[in-house]
């Protein structure tokens, strides 16, 4: 009996040995139109130091010490925290793109779990859905650990154990809004569609030809001006790329010149080391340049 109490405490001390030790983050992002209101919590159990990168457009910055509100001293666009339990709180467009989340975590020190979860807007859906036996979706990556609803907001969650430094946490979202009228409403639009329709088509039967000629503008000529200005803009340099190195070029033409590094990995599906050496070769040969702005690459395309 005795050699068992001693064993259960034995196994209790070592168990609580383990949880003292442990090192946990929570990150939590919430999004109230084109904004994403941001939290994050770290607990440790020695005291540490961290130095967060804030993006430019974060506002009410917080933060708290051991739970205790401290003055928030910011100097460019960084903040500086020590304690065992670090908490910082604001707001951001950094991470909304018209209805898509996107957010690259970088881990600055290890940790033996963490939790990122990403809260949709109210009455927000995912763009396509989502299989619930295995939570894929096109609309979300990587997958998800978790993925609710409470009736009004979709709720996903990542879960990573055993986190070392220097790893990285690339996420992507799609959104769209769901719209849910009553029929009444549905019916009168309807209604008002049909009546626009049959005054547009009655009115262009009265037209003769010659006068749509001339006050619409070809279509074929608006195409032959807009092509004539994104080729003056961005010379053609697709002569002697090959074919990944075409893609990045083409993701840039679509993202007007310019797009972040870690949002090149999550849309061509290239690994960060392949997309890294891909990059290199492009600025070597002055197609692209990089621009470093925080902790975030922002990759551009030449103009000249």
């Amino acid at each position: 009996m005795r050699a068992k109490t001693i064993l259960l405490t034995s196994l209790i001390f070592i168990i609580f040995a383990i949880q003292a030790n442990a090192s946990e983050l929570a990150i939590e992002f919430n999004i109230v139109g084109n904004t994403a209101v941001v939290e994050q919590a770290y607990i440790f159990n020695e005291t540490q130091s961290l130095t967060f990168n804030l993006p430019e457009t974060a506002k009410g910055v917080d933060i708290y010490i051991d739970e205790e509100r401290q003055a928030s001293d910011i100097k460019n666009n960084r903040i500086t925290a020590t304690g065992k339990t670090i908490r910082l709180v604001y707001a951001s467009k950094e991470f909304i793109e018209g209805e898509t989340f996107i957010a690259n975590i970088p881990f600055q020190t290890g940790l033996d779990r963490a939790t990122i979860r990403v809260i949709g807007d109210k009455n927000e859906v995912l763009e396509k859905p989502i299989n619930y036996e295995d939570l894929t979706s096109n609309s979300v990556f990587p997958k998800p650990s978790r993925l609710v609803s409470d009736g009004q907001k979709i709720i996903i969650t990542w879960i990573r154990e055993d986190v070392k430094k220097g790893d990285e946490l690339s996420i992507f979202v799609k959104f769209k809004e769901e719209k849910n009228y009553p029929f009444f409403i549905i019916a009168g639009l309807a209604a008002i569609v049909l009546i626009l329709c049959y005054l547009l088509l009655s009115k262009r039967s009265k037209k003769t030809e010659i006068q749509s000629q001339t006050e619409e503008k070809p279509l074929q000529e608006e195409q032959a001006e807009n092509k004539s200005q994104k080729e003056q803009k961005y010379p053609e340099i697709e002569k002697h790329l090959k074919e990944d190195e075409e893609q990045i070029i083409n993701i840039l033409k679509q993202k007007e010149g310019h797009c972040e590094q870690g949002t090149l990995v999550i849309i061509t599906g290239f690994s960060k080391a392949k997309l890294s050496a891909i990059l290199k070769e492009l600025e070597e040969r002055k197609i692209v340049y990089k621009e470093q702005k925080g902790n975030k690459n922002i990759i551009h395309l030449k103009t000249e």
